[in-house]
């Protein structure tokens, strides 16, 4: 039950919305030459061309996150800036919660698809799905729990939430200093039990 964050890329020139049957369509085929499907560690600069060295035009895109949520009634927000000149959409659990079918990207700073949703344990999906016709920049995505500070979105600080990964001595800089996540330390029953506003 791991966090697992996956991208896949496909030829793609159509308005993601408009379109956004074909556009699934097209992620059930293989990834043609230049695009690709990748598992990655982190939603940091992401872009066709920068992890498939690729082309950065004409791109389908699919992200797909799957992540553990330890307790019910858990606040999970994301900001998900895209590079979509094509439009896109955000869906969680298969919901959708956000679409766009203009251009999505202001610099990298585009709040169109940034949703929160109150969340129980469990596994859950996050899929994004979008079209760029060019210029295909890059990702910088963020989350936060309980209104906490706002992370870096990788599978590492998804597993945080999760009680098989308890923090280590090591991450206790992220318990004491960060808002919002005081009470995150280890030696509460061994489990974050309670992520709290400090």
């Amino acid at each position: 039950m791991d966090a697992t964050i996956s991208v896949k890329t496909v030829k793609f020139n159509k308005n993601a919305i408009k379109n956004l049957g074909a556009l699934k369509s097209a992620m059930q085929k293989q990834s043609q030459k230049g695009y690709c499907k990748k598992v990655v560690p982190s939603m940091a600069q992401v872009s066709n061309k920068k992890l498939c060295g690729g082309v950065n035009r004409n791109v389908g895109y699919y992200y797909k996150v799957s992540f553990p949520v330890g307790q019910n009634g858990t606040e999970y927000s994301f900001r998900l800036p895209t590079d979509f000149g094509l439009g896109g959409v955000s869906m969680l659990d298969g919901k959708i919660m956000k679409q766009e079918s203009k251009d999505i990207w202001s610099s990298g700073r585009a709040t169109n698809l940034n949703f929160a949703i109150t969340l129980n344990a469990g596994q859950h999906v996050l899929e994004v799905y979008g079209a760029e016709g060019c210029c295909d920049g890059t990702t910088k995505w963020q989350f936060a729990v309980n209104k906490g500070t706002w992370m870096e979105f990788t599978s590492v600080n998804l597993n945080r939430f999760y009680k098989k990964n308890i923090m280590h001595t090591a991450d206790t800089t992220m318990c004491k200093k960060m808002k919002g996540y005081a009470k995150l330390c280890p030696g509460k029953s061994g489990y974050h039990y309670t992520i709290t506003k400090s």
